[in-house]
């Protein structure tokens, strides 16, 4: 406690501030950045079978979770890349199955995966880009039947078409 205090009076007020702002938020974009890598390093691991599966969820539940360390680390172009991702695999694996519960799954994770994209619009500022991701979720999510997905959407877009 003592080395910070004599550390922290060492520099001047304004560096004082900027060292304080990168303690408390610098730390968590590194964080998010290895978080992000880690998730990257799972996901070279996971293979996809070759029949749609529920392993296949696993799949797609890790790379939601990398679009979202990517999207807290500010890694926009990357967390866009993931949803693009996740879009067409949930595509591809809901075309091939027949299974009734898996099909269902997969619509969810399309579902939150175009969600996730007009998110991704959203916090960019292209908010009429948001807008059309998150209408194109609403029929996904009824079929779904995630009624607190569709909730949050549609408050969403009650708030920015009012």
């Amino acid at each position: 406690m003592i080395i910070l205090r004599k550390t922290f009076f060492m520099f001047s007020r304004k560096t004082n501030w900027l060292l304080l702002f990168f303690f408390l938020f610098g730390y968590r974009a590194l964080s998010q950045t290895k978080t992000a890598d880690s998730l990257k390093d799972l996901l070279d691991k996971i293979s996809l079978s070759t029949r749609p599966c529920i392993n296949d969820t696993v799949y797609l539940a890790t790379l939601e979770n990398l679009l979202d360390a990517q999207q807290k680390a500010s890694a926009f172009n990357d967390a866009q890349i993931a949803a693009q991702k996740g879009l067409s695999l949930s595509n591809n694996l809901l075309d091939k199955t027949t299974d009734s519960s898996l099909k269902k799954l997969f619509i969810l994770f399309k579902a939150r995966f175009i969600n996730r994209t007009g998110n991704l619009y959203y916090v960019t500022g292209k908010a009429d880009s948001a807008i059309y991701y998150y209408r194109e979720a609403i029929p996904l999510f009824k079929q779904a039947n995630d009624s607190l997905r569709l909730a949050r959407v549609m408050a969403i877009l009650t708030l920015h078409t009012a």
